[in-house]
């Protein structure tokens, strides 16, 4: 158990260090922009996020568990699944604030359904 837990706290650091990396490789929400432009830079950046956590997972994961010793646990992939979503996802701030931003953009609010 100590073992998965050094794996997961390895794996954690990793990803703190790259996340914003990619992050900062793309430009921050700029309002004048125009949505289609806007909508590339979020698609851009979720292909990069997918490149990173195939990467992250296929890799970088497999290297920390060799070299601690630990074969494949049902706690480690759960734990892999949560770290990769909260960490990887979470620090992705400029991505986040497009999405927010385009989404107020979305033709169907127009529509006041629900008022």
């Amino acid at each position: 158990m100590i073992k998965i837990l050094a794996v997961s706290i390895i794996y954690i650091i990793i990803l703190f260090l790259i996340s914003p990396v990619i992050d900062h490789a793309f430009s921050p929400l700029d309002e004048e922009d125009g949505e289609l432009e806007i909508l590339v830079e979020i698609i851009g950046q979720i292909i990069a996020v997918s490149i990173l956590l195939y990467v992250a997972s296929e890799y970088i994961i497999s290297f920390i568990k060799k070299k601690i010793g630990v074969k494949d646990h049902t706690i480690l992939d759960k734990a892999r699944e949560v770290i990769v979503a909260v960490i990887t996802i979470g620090l992705q701030t400029h991505l986040v604030d497009k999405l927010k931003y385009i989404t107020h953009k979305h033709p169907f609010r127009f529509l006041n359904l629900y008022d």
